[in-house]
């Protein structure tokens, strides 16, 4: 859209719909006839966290309603690539939070005192810690440092 709008061409509507944060919650919920509520959220390094916190407030809110957590990230386009904080590579998680649970992923955060960024994503440390078993961490995003435990 803005390479269009760079080259003084109109921006296409269908283009400006499918780029809004919850264009892909919306589709899937149309494809599949699911009213179910879905949130979006963008805050930067950290998105991941913040995401599977709000997943598990909705879950506990309604602990018979499972919350599927979903994940997605690339790297920045060339025109951007100078404001990323570390090269991301395409990759998404997708997590489903209920009861029976087959993993148990305990994730911390202390406030403040945050360092550099970690090498890879939380999202990938996430996951390299739901397949070893083993601690991960800590890495930082603006504001506070995370850590996974043992569940």
């Amino acid at each position: 859209i803005l390479e269009d709008l760079a080259r003084g061409l109109p921006s296409s509507p269908t283009q400006f719909s499918m780029n809004v944060h919850n264009a892909v919650a919306g589709v899937w919920s149309i494809a599949r006839q699911d009213p179910s509520p879905s949130i979006s959220l963008a805050a930067g390094p950290a998105t991941f966290g913040l995401g599977l916190l709000e997943a598990f407030a909705l879950h506990v809110a309604d602990p018979d309603q499972p919350v599927l957590s979903v994940y997605g990230d690339e790297p920045l386009p060339a025109p951007f690539a100078a404001f990323a904080d570390r090269e991301a590579p395409l990759h998404a998680v997708a997590l489903l939070i209920g009861l029976p649970a087959a993993r148990r992923l305990v994730l911390q955060r202390e406030s403040g005192g945050a360092g550099d960024p970690a090498p890879i994503p939380q999202s990938l440390q996430v996951l390299q810690a739901l397949q070893s078993g083993l601690p991960q961490g800590p890495w930082a995003e603006a504001g506070g440092t995370w850590r996974s435990a043992r569940g």
